[in-house]
């Protein structure tokens, strides 16, 4: 194998994906990257048993080939390199050669046969999203997600197409966030599947915030792929069902509290400081009128705070845990937002003022 290939785009095909590599595997193969060489092209994999993440970049190939180097070393390697052309080759007993200007590294590679090969899918679903709104999407759900080993199927996010209606919803127990959106998908048929933790989190990485830029979506009712730029991630899908999430989410409410999103999460920040793991103590909040009263008392003291609102249908207290209600309202971009309440003992809902394009629904701890 011999190419030549620009440092910066090589560093960046090796950076995705690492984003797969196995940390410590019985096969030392999966702990490097997969490099193959072939029409014009580089393409690096990384493969952990679950997640395979391969990049593609152009190079100047003058030796088919491919080879498995250490992911770590070769990495840091190309950070280190000055900006301009890498050249590779190996030979047949895998001594790979790796110049960069005056800089000349030999070392130790392993035979591409001892890699496993990729899982293999026949698509039979395809979608497409904008990356952006798959991003916004995904940031405003992953919070929600379980990593208890008792219920599987929460330990992911939960998609749900049926025509251009697009829903994401994730749930742990505790708490539950549904985004929804409509977007043209390129699909005719209804699908759902759900998609791993580990997975959903790696995908929001490579996403791009910028408009007109695309993900591809393919899947079976085992395996997903994401196409995204010149990335491409296989993944498992979690088998069974998810679990039916309308009761909880269209609980009735008779309390609306609209409020800014930002003063009620700058309030409970302040009033959290006196909890931690330790000394988890739920916040008390007041809703009342013109305003929300926030308390908390634990062995390091009482707090007391305030912000504005404006609460028709009655007066409230309720506690909730603020790492599960500051992690909503982090993602909230709004201005305004409806509280929905009922009473001390039933969920605690998030809204947008206008539209349905996201809901939080929050467990209520019971005051003592």
């Amino acid at each position: 194998m011999k190419f030549s290939c620009d440092k910066d785009y090589l560093f960046e095909a090796v950076s995705a994906a690492m984003r797969a590599v196995a940390t410590k595997a019985a096969n030392p193969a999966l702990e490097g990257v997969y490099i193959s060489a072939e029409n014009g092209a580089v393409k690096v994999v990384g493969y952990d048993g679950d997640i395979a993440v391969s990049a593609v970049t152009d190079a100047i190939v003058a030796e088919e080939g491919a080879v498995v180097l250490g992911s770590h070393l070769f990495s840091e390697m190309l950070r280190r390199f000055n900006k301009g052309t890498v050249d590779i080759s190996c030979d047949n007993a895998f001594f790979t050669d790796v110049k960069n200007n005056l800089t000349n590294y030999k070392i130790n590679g392993i035979s591409p046969d001892d890699y496993p090969a990729l899982p293999e899918m026949s698509a039979e679903n395809s979608l497409r999203f904008p990356q952006n709104v798959l991003k916004s999407m995904l940031k405003q759900t992953v919070f929600s997600m379980s990593n208890a080993e008792t219920k599987l199927v929460l330990n992911g996010c939960f998609f749900h197409i049926e025509g251009s209606l697009v829903k994401i919803v994730a749930v742990d127990g505790h708490r539950l966030a549904i985004r929804e959106e409509i977007i043209d998908t390129g699909s005719v048929e209804s699908t759902s599947f759900i998609v791993p933790a580990k997975t959903v989190n790696e995908v929001l990485k490579l996403l791009s915030d910028e408009e007109g830029k695309t993900v591809y979506i393919e899947h079976t009712r085992r395996q997903i792929i994401f196409k995204i730029d010149n990335v491409t991630l296989i993944s498992r899908l979690i088998e069974g069902d998810f679990i039916d999430y309308s009761t909880i989410a269209n609980k009735k409410t008779s309390i609306d509290c609209r409020l800014d999103p930002k003063e009620f999460l700058a309030g409970i920040e302040r009033t959290a400081l006196l909890t931690n793991e330790k000394l988890r103590m739920p916040i008390r909040a007041v809703f009342e009128g013109d305003r929300v009263l926030l308390n908390c008392k634990t062995v390091q003291g009482w707090v007391h705070d305030e912000i504005n609102c404006k609460t028709v249908g009655g007066e409230l207290e309720i506690g909730f845990t603020d790492k599960y209600m500051t992690e909503a309202l982090r993602v909230i971009n709004d201005d305004e937002i409806y509280v929905r309440l009922d009473s001390n003992l039933s969920p605690i809902i998030i809204e947008p003022v206008a539209g349905t394009s996201y809901k939080f629904v929050i467990m209520p701890i019971r005051l003592k």
